[in-house]
């Protein structure tokens, strides 16, 4: 069986060397966002167009990889309701062209160098702000009053949206899909995500910067806080946006850079 006939062409496989001769192959398949990793053995069936092992057939046609594979059933109506009853899973898949015309417009600029230096100026920035509010005398209130929360809440969404958003231009800025963005718990806590099965085609720096997107535009957000209470460290805000700078500031130390999934 060729190999030009064995999977469908909305199938991208990409080969990347790794170190001591190895390489790691994965295959995606763009109709449902599902990714599969080849070992050699495999691999080589599949460009020496060479008859396929049957566990390997089997395989690749269970998961919708082969020419032959029917177009896969729609979901039924409801069902993301039943998903997220069922895992507290809730996403949104028609996010890419949102994301994509964003970078189209305006945000495309953030890879300049101008603003790049920018960039780099509000982070380092950033970081003497907050050395400035830990070295001050101000107590950290870990109680809010009633009327304070809104305004945290509204500021965590807001660095919320822009981490994963970064994370999704960089998928776009290199030519591939976003799927989605959603919502779960994940081990009792809630968590946002943006999903993308395309990412793990992407070269090894690009996944890279595709990963580090997230927090540091979370931490450009940050930065840009810290500075507004280091300017103004007394008012109304000044507990909110302490409480906040502090809090998020210590999630960035304490949690690794994870890749998009």
């Amino acid at each position: 069986m060729n190999n030009n006939t064995i999977l469908g062409s909305w199938v991208e496989v990409r080969t990347e060397p790794r170190r001591g001769g190895r390489a790691s192959t994965v295959a995606v398949n763009r109709r449902d966002g599902t990714a599969l990793l080849l070992d050699d053995h495999e691999l080589d069936q599949l460009s020496q167009r060479a008859d396929l092992d049957p566990q390997l057939f089997g395989l690749l046609g269970s998961r919708g990889f082969l020419a032959s594979t029917p177009p896969p059933v729609p979901r039924p109506a409801g069902g993301r309701v039943l998903r997220l009853l069922r895992q507290f899973d809730i996403h949104w898949t028609g996010v890419h062209g949102h994301v994509a015309a964003l970078h189209r417009r305006w945000l495309y600029r953030c890879w300049q160098r101008r603003w790049i230096a920018a960039q780099m100026l509000l982070g380092t920035i950033g970081i003497v702000a907050l050395v400035a509010v830990l070295r001050s005398d101000r107590a950290l209130e870990l109680r809010p009053d009633p009327w304070e929360i809104p305004i945290y809440v509204a500021l965590s969404l807001v660095a919320v949206v822009i981490h994963e958003l970064a994370h999704g231009l960089v998928i776009v800025r290199h030519h591939r899909r976003v799927a989605s963005v959603g919502f779960r718990l994940h081990l009792g806590s809630p968590a946002f995500y943006v999903e993308s099965v395309e990412a793990l085609l992407l070269p090894r720096r690009q996944r890279i910067a595709q990963a580090a997107a997230g927090p540091w535009a979370e931490w450009l957000f940050t930065s840009g806080v810290a500075l507004v209470l280091w300017l103004a460290p007394t008012g109304d805000l000044a507990s909110i946006l302490h409480r906040f700078v502090l809090l998020l500031s210590l999630i960035h130390i304490s949690e690794p850079t994870r890749p998009t999934t």
